[in-house]
């Protein structure tokens, strides 16, 4: 479990360390970004949970004006539902990174998602009990602005996790918002 997010933020480390050496931009453009983020969790293909919320911190560094590259870390307090019939997770832990997509960089308003990342189901907070699984994910979304460096983010997201190792998959979506720092 550590290694992988351990080399999730290598490689988000060694992608921002490349593009920086080999891209010239201007002094006054803001690179990276932190964002604190909330939100709800919605399952899709489950009866086993209720919407529930979410909350976590991304960093982002923006390569060039069109895209940047995120790091995500959230956590899912997950509410279980009467109608459950299988072992359901407690809480999902994810840290997921990916590519934002800026159509129009002027405005730097909507944005597309395309990212993968680690996730976890923690099933008993007592004993630990958790797997680890991988997951892809995708979404949409905008940013208010409200100065020069602050924005409000507000963004739908899937996710779909564990598809390709023992199908025990699951898929999510869920609608997020924040405060983004610029610096």
């Amino acid at each position: 479990m550590f290694k992988i997010k351990f080399s999730l933020v290598q490689l988000f480390l060694l992608l921002c360390l490349i593009n920086s050496l080999y891209t010239q931009t201007d002094s006054s453009q803001k690179n990276w970004s932190a964002t604190v983020i909330g939100g709800v969790f919605i399952p899709i293909d489950h009866v086993t949970y209720y919407n529930s919320v979410n909350s976590g911190l991304e960093i982002s560094y923006s390569c060039i004006p069109a895209i940047s590259v995120y790091m995500n870390c959230s956590y899912n307090f997950l509410r279980k539902s009467k109608y459950s019939i299988y072992r359901a997770a407690t809480s999902l832990f994810e840290a997921t990174m990916g590519t934002r997509f800026y159509p129009n960089p002027e405005i730097h308003g909507i944005f597309i998602d395309i990212g993968f990342g680690y996730y976890q189901r923690i099933y008993n907070r007592w004993q630990y009990e958790y797997t680890d699984e991988l997951g892809i994910n995708g979404g949409i979304g905008t940013e208010i602005k409200v100065s020069n460096n602050i924005s409000i983010p507000v963004e739908g997201k899937i996710h779909i996790i564990d598809f390709l190792v023992n199908g025990d998959h699951m898929i999510y979506s869920g609608v997020y918002s924040g405060i983004k720092y610029s610096f």
